[in-house]
């Protein structure tokens, strides 16, 4: 179909769009676009930056505003193929059909999609601005993202949840809120993407006493408390990371604190007086650790698993405290952690010797969440002045390491503000992560394109129906994940598993530890560990 020949579509027939735009103050226009135009010769300015980067062919359409002065405004959204889209209003928010818009995208994948953005001002005369041009990439993103939302006030959690949100369209679900109990839920971690097969961790709140601490897993619609409380590892997990086949899970447990100064940029801190890491059957909860990962004078933190499940990656920093005592606000600020790997046998349950990847004495940074994309090419971490807890820190950045040569690069995808927690999707083109860019205090979902060469591509933010709501929201979006669908555990079950106390494993857990090496092992000194079989998990 020629561009001469194609209709345009007028958007305003949507009873969801219309109610939106009226509710706005804005009426439809005119269907066509205006003869007689001035050229600026620059781009328009709209909010939020939907310009110049790389989107997928299934995200939400990206309604933006019109930031330039007028009284009335046409946007032509249109691509080599499919059919030209025309929004006109009386309003500078511009609000995109679904089913158009998805099925330009479709039809453009691999192509481009331009927006031509018309503003009449209060002299009758029109404007036409340089167009908008956006890719739109082959590859899908995961159709689904899983968030904490929380207030911006680190020490009162009385209202926490967790969260979804389908990326195809605006629709946003609880998984799991506090409302029942009041503790605190964090630490959500799925296994390779999966929905069906994820886990959290919870803290005790004042509402419901039967509340108690631990990971909780849910696997096909079931979900039931892991107990990996043992001699080995005394306190709850935390930071989550599920090897890709379930076997196991690896996570950090310690003793976190927070702390307050009186002022400067950013008075929040947060530190662990210690901090081990170890991995637990992912159906018994039976933990094993190294003595490499829970020694007393350095801090073990942010384990995860190699694409492979062959290795942990993990940071690590010398302590420079005693744990029994509350250290020094100066030594707080000295804390550097290295990025480390341990090679691991799963068959024999045994660990290597860990090795120094990246150090703090090369980067004058401390190294933290390293996320390992699934095709095992590169290694997503952060690095920020100091410290293990990056969020609150605006030196925080993302690096990438290209895991064959072991070389590493600042993305430029970063801002001057807060860039931290990320994710891969599972097809390894996508991630997300954290950004205070928009007001340095809350934090919002970005995404990125990764292309086969590893470049990542300009940022943009969660598509929100209203592209103002991020104006008015005060919310933080904590840990965003990608899952490659709904999570359909009923959040009823979560909270049950939270409020019973009933544990996953027949019998409790035990601790296995496996300090020695690899060598000389032979089949008889397989530990009896089994696969995770998503069939065979039962709720008990």
């Amino acid at each position: 179909m020629s561009k001469r020949s194609r209709k345009l579509v007028f958007t305003m027939t949507a009873a969801a769009t219309l109610a939106l735009l009226i509710a706005a103050g804005c009426r439809p226009t005119s269907r066509t676009l205006p003869e007689e135009c001035s050229e600026p010769g620059r781009l328009p300015h709209i909010r939020p930056d939907y310009n110049a980067t790389v989107i997928p062919p299934n995200i939400a359409p990206l309604n933006f505003i019109v930031e330039e002065p007028g009284i009335e405004y046409r946007t032509r959204i249109h691509g080599d193929q499919g059919e030209d889209i025309l929004i006109a209003s009386r309003n500078p928010t511009v609000v995109i059909p679904e089913e158009p818009w998805r099925e330009l995208l479709q039809a453009n994948r691999g192509g481009k999609i331009g927006l031509d953005i018309y503003v009449k001002t209060q002299d009758g005369r029109w404007t036409h601005f340089e167009k908008i041009e956006n890719t739109v990439a082959q590859e899908t993103i995961d159709s689904h993202l899983a968030y904490r939302l929380l207030g911006p006030v680190g020490n009162f959690y009385r209202k926490i949840g967790i969260y979804q949100r389908n990326l195809e369209n605006y629709d946003e679900s609880p998984i799991v809120t506090n409302d029942t109990f009041g503790g605190c839920i964090n630490c959500h971690s799925f296994r390779d993407n999966n929905p069906d097969c994820f886990s959290f961790h919870v803290r005790p709140g004042p509402i419901n006493i039967k509340a108690t601490s631990g990971m909780i897993v849910a696997r096909d619609g079931h979900a039931a408390r892991l107990q990996t409380k043992s001699e080995l590892v005394p306190g709850p997990p935390g930071y989550l990371s599920w090897r890709r086949d379930g076997l196991s899970v690896a996570f950090a447990y310690g003793k976190p604190r927070q702390y307050f100064r009186s002022c400067g940029p950013e008075i929040r801190d947060v530190y662990d007086i210690w901090s081990n890491v170890a991995i637990a059957d992912g159906k018994t909860g039976a933990t094993s650790s190294s003595p490499d990962l829970t020694t007393t004078d350095h801090l073990e933190t942010f384990p995860c698993w190699s694409a492979d499940g062959k290795a942990l990656y993990y940071c690590s920093a010398q302590a420079f405290w005693n744990p029994d005592e509350m250290p020094d606000p100066v030594d707080i600020m000295r804390i550097k952690f290295d990025l480390m790997r341990v090679p691991y046998d799963v068959e024999y349950n045994t660990w290597g010797q860990p090795e120094k990847l990246l150090t703090a004495a090369e980067t004058h940074k401390t190294i933290l969440e390293p996320r390992t994309s699934p095709d095992g090419r590169f290694l997503l971490f952060c690095m920020s002045d100091y410290g293990g807890f990056p969020i609150n820190q605006a030196s925080c950045d993302l690096y990438m390491m290209d895991l064959e040569s072991g070389k590493h690069r600042r993305l430029e995808c970063n801002s001057d503000k807060t860039d931290s927690w990320h994710c891969w999707s599972s097809n390894s083109r996508w991630i997300v992560f954290s950004s205070k860019r928009e007001n340095e205090l809350l934090a919002r979902p970005f995404f990125s394109y990764i292309d086969a060469e590893g470049r990542e591509h300009k940022p943009f933010i969660l598509p929100q129906k209203d592209p103002a709501f991020y104006d008015a929201y005060l919310k933080t979006y904590n840990v965003p994940e990608l899952i490659t669908g709904p999570v359909t555990v009923p959040e009823d079950e979560l909270v049950q598993a939270v409020l019973s106390g009933q544990s996953a494993s027949q019998g409790g857990a035990t601790s296995k530890p496996a300090w020695q090496s690899t060598a000389g092992k032979t089949a008889a000194d397989k530990p009896n560990w089994q696969a995770v079989d998503d069939d065979a998990y039962s709720h008990e």
